[in-house]
């Protein structure tokens, strides 16, 4: 029996789609109308007695829990999801440790796919399981056609384009082309807005995002799982700080695939404005399928230049009951006024310290300085945990709920930070 996974540290922006709002909403309910419905290791229970007889967790892959459930599935057993949010933990706070994390999900997937495949697995498994089981390996295959058309787009651009080299695609049709690509963009769109009506629009967007940034990471597992290569596991860390030197490295890809597509748009909107009339519709093809791409790639940059420390700040305080509850510090604000000096050894004491339903409090000996100024002993104070009227200006006084300033330090010698729970 498997339940969604639910985290409690993810930056508002979630420009990473790590709530997987779609995934545990709609493909697992899906999954779970076809009787079948695959583990993903947090928030799952098995039999016991089912997992004696397959001789406990499968570990011939890294993603063994995936794996677990392809074995018991295929000795009869079913296995349903339930929508029901009953665990809580941790998400990857830096684009480091997704990365490690999302990397080792589909190298699992991939594993199983080139030496387990589902499709010729032994078995009771019906058809509509085994395309469960065999769908996730076969979609992070897909990356590696992906980057060819990136490819592609350079090759026509540079040879075409530029210098005339008379090559066609479809018999040099190229109306036809964009007219294929407006099309099946469309109606992708209208899919996933069908799909995910339930969510804003945002969420189906993200996820049309997600197959172009992945593919950076996902292709090289592609050909490493295929030639038999061992893939190592490691535990994903939920601190990110240690990480943010590495994330530009798994986000320089993204940067320079960036970068050559406002190259190739440059080139189009030159070429177009110096012969408006000539290959219209091969300019507008390739033009509109760079800057669908480059829309794709944007997502990790943009976690990479984000300071994490805001979706650290949506944790969950520790009640005197021994009982957690969530609540939220203001984020964005937070970390354009206090930037830098804003940082876990401050905030540590709020979310490890057992507070009192109502109001807690948390001291700083050495005060909380505001941006730029170590001789100021500003302190935060939110008197609410929400903002339902929105984020307020700062020193507002007709709102409650605000960050502002206390004391100059020589009226101030013990700086404090009070938290109200609601």
């Amino acid at each position: 029996v498997q339940t969604p996974q639910n985290f409690y540290n993810i930056a508002p922006e979630d420009h990473l789609n790590q709530h997987m709002h779609c995934f545990f909403k709609h493909d697992m309910e899906a999954y779970r109308s076809m009787g079948c419905a695959p583990c993903c290791g947090t928030g799952v229970a098995f039999k016991r007695s089912a997992l004696e007889e397959v001789q406990g967790i499968q570990y011939g892959s890294i993603t063994e829990d995936f794996l677990t459930s392809l074995t018991l599935t295929s000795r009869g057993y079913s296995t349903t999801y339930i929508h029901e949010h009953l665990v809580e933990g941790l998400a990857p706070e830096s684009l480091t440790q997704f990365v490690l994390q999302r990397t080792r999900w589909a190298g699992g997937g991939l594993e199983i796919f080139f030496r387990f495949n589902p499709m010729l697995f032994k078995g009771k498994l019906k058809l509509r399981h085994r395309l469960v089981y065999f769908l996730p390996g076969y979609g992070n295959i897909l990356s590696v056609p992906l980057l060819l058309f990136l490819l592609l787009i350079s090759v026509f651009v540079i040879g075409d384009v530029l210098f005339d080299a008379g090559w066609s695609v479809m018999g040099g049709d190229w109306y036809s082309v964009f007219a294929a690509l407006v099309t099946f963009f469309l109606y992708y769109i209208v899919a996933l807005m069908v799909i995910h009506r339930d969510l804003t629009l945002g969420y189906a967007f993200m996820r049309l995002k997600e197959a172009g940034y992945f593919s950076f990471w996902v292709a090289p597992l592609v050909f490493k799982t295929f030639l038999g290569k061992k893939l190592t596991f490691k535990v994903t860390s939920k601190e990110g700080e240690s990480e943010r030197k590495s994330d530009f490295r798994f986000a320089f890809p993204h940067i320079c695939a960036s970068v050559f597509c406002l190259v190739v748009v440059a080139v189009l909107l030159y070429s177009t404005i110096c012969e408006p009339s000539s290959k219209v519709a091969q300019k507008a093809s390739l033009l509109f399928w760079t800057l669908y791409l480059l829309w794709q790639f944007n997502p990790p940059i943009l976690v990479a230049m984000t300071d994490p420390l805001a979706g650290y700040l949506n944790r969950s305080v520790k009640l005197n009951d021994g009982h957690t509850m969530k609540r939220s510090m203001v984020n964005r604000f937070l970390s354009a006024t206090y930037g830098s000096t804003l940082d876990r050894d401050l905030l540590e004491p709020i979310f490890s310290q057992p507070l009192k339903t109502g109001e807690g409090q948390a001291d700083f000996p050495d005060g909380l300085p505001e941006k730029n100024d170590p001789n100021n002993t500003s302190f935060i104070h939110t008197s609410e945990v929400d903002f339902p009227d929105g984020l307020p200006e700062k020193n507002d006084p007709n709102n409650t709920s605000f960050i502002h300033s206390s004391e100059p330090a020589e009226n101030q010698k013990t700086k404090r930070v009070d938290v109200s729970i609601t």
